[in-house]
């Protein structure tokens, strides 16, 4: 299935649609579940790095974003995708090389949706708790807040200029966080989401897209 074409393509997000975030393989049957409540969309991790993780690493696949894609009516579960990055916390990062660990997180993330196969203009959510954790790395190698968002705009500017647009997701997906506002890192870079509770007591949470008005706006990929 290495070489399955997802014939994925990209469309402006609906406003103030229902999504579920995951960081593990979708499960299609609770998928379905999600899709027959009206949520719309899915918001899932495209990798866990860390080697001391105890948790699995489970990489999204073309296969399974197929499965999350394709129309309901074709054996699929007919939801909208949209990729989330958390940065990997498995090294200190050098506050010397800034723009080279953003520029390789950056690589890692454009390959990576290149293999899925995720089209060019999709919003890119990167996680921001994972960001501000780079201000608590051991060993006297702990960011400043200044060489924190320096890393995020190198982060950023490196997914843009790769042909994808860039959102910020405040939470993760043992529970949401959202500020009712977001930092400013220019225009380019979207900042629309907003977080509610869970369906029921499954593993997922609930998030929703915002008015969706800003002159860039958050795009997902859909199966065509």
């Amino acid at each position: 299935m290495e070489d399955f074409n997802l014939r994925a393509q990209t469309e402006v997000a609906t406003r103030h649609a229902k999504g579920f975030v995951s960081s593990a393989v979708v499960n299609p049957i609770l998928a379905d579940q999600y899709q027959t409540e009206d949520y719309s969309f899915c918001l899932r991790e495209i990798g866990i790095s860390s080697k001391d993780s105890k948790e699995p690493q489970h990489f999204l696949t073309n296969l399974e974003a197929y499965s999350i894609m394709l129309a309901a009516d074709e054996g699929g579960s007919g939801l909208s995708l949209m990729p989330l990055y958390k940065i990997p916390q498995t090294k200190p990062i050098k506050a010397t090389s800034i723009a080279d660990e953003a520029n390789a997180n950056g690589k890692i993330i454009v390959a990576e949706l290149n293999h899925v196969g995720l089209p060019l203009g999709i919003t890119v959510w990167i996680d921001i708790e994972s960001i501000n954790a780079l201000s608590a790395q051991p060993d006297d190698k702990s960011f400043t807040a200044e060489q924190t968002k320096q890393y995020l705009k190198a982060l950023c500017d490196y997914v843009l200029d790769a042909g994808y647009s860039v959102g910020y997701y405040y939470g993760n997906t043992s529970g949401c966080s959202c500020p009712s506002e977001a930092p400013t890192s220019g225009n380019n870079v979207l900042q629309s989401i907003s977080c509610a509770n869970g369906l029921g007591e499954s593993q997922f949470h609930s998030i929703s897209i915002g008015e969706n008005n800003d002159s860039c706006k958050i795009r997902w990929a859909y199966y065509q």
